[in-house]
């Protein structure tokens, strides 16, 4: 795999890491993973790649946070129901 192909591949799995819910930390994590590995890999003499590498970690680290709070939030309001209310 290329790194441009890397590259847009961190960009996709970061956006479907914020837009869908549930799935989305998997893409996130696979994102991040994928993301981290290409920045070592990068050359300074490829901009267009490290900007597209940057902006899929940024997204994916968004995404896994994105997610860990809504299962957070769907914990905490499962279980601070009241009795009897269901």
């Amino acid at each position: 795999m290329t790194h441009r192909q890397s590259a847009v591949l961190g960009l996709i799995f970061g956006i479907l890491a914020v837009l869908l819910p549930s799935v989305g930390i998997v893409f996130g994590i696979a994102g991040i993973i994928i993301t981290i590995t290409l920045r070592n890999q990068l050359r300074d003499d490829e901009p267009a790649e490290r900007k597209m590498m940057q902006a899929g970690l940024a997204l994916s680290i968004l995404g896994v946070l994105i997610q860990i709070t809504l299962t957070l939030i769907g914990l905490l309001s499962f279980f601070q129901t009241p009795p009897g209310f269901l």
